[in-house]
């Protein structure tokens, strides 16, 4: 049991955890000033959740990007060969899309 002076196990632990950032902070001061291994074990694993958390999410927003901006320019390419083809009167058809179009057109 923890003296007057100490947090309670359990509420050391809990705040660990907590959103917004606190959890972060309160894990690096709980694995710098606590001594108790409960404490510890808490503060070492949300740290390491966090860490693992910021890369997932910097590696998915990175790929997302990537992905995002090779349709994106794709898509203007297509666009443009469909503005050609039209202008000089072929009726290009896009895979399915195509066949779609030329069906509900008559």
């Amino acid at each position: 049991m923890a003296n007057n002076s100490e947090i309670q196990e359990n509420i050391a632990g809990l705040l660990c955890y907590a959103p917004f950032g606190i959890g972060f902070i309160a894990s690096i001061v709980f694995l710098v000033i606590d001594k108790r291994k409960f404490v510890r074990f808490h503060a070492i694993q949300s740290l390491a959740l966090f860490v693992v958390l910021v890369v997932f999410f910097v590696v998915f927003v990175w790929i997302l990007w990537f992905v995002t901006t090779i349709v994106g320019l794709a898509a203007l390419a297509l666009w443009i060969i469909l503005m050609i083809k039209s202008y000089q009167g072929e009726m290009y058809k896009l895979p399915v899309l195509g066949n779609l179009a030329d069906q509900w057109s008559n």
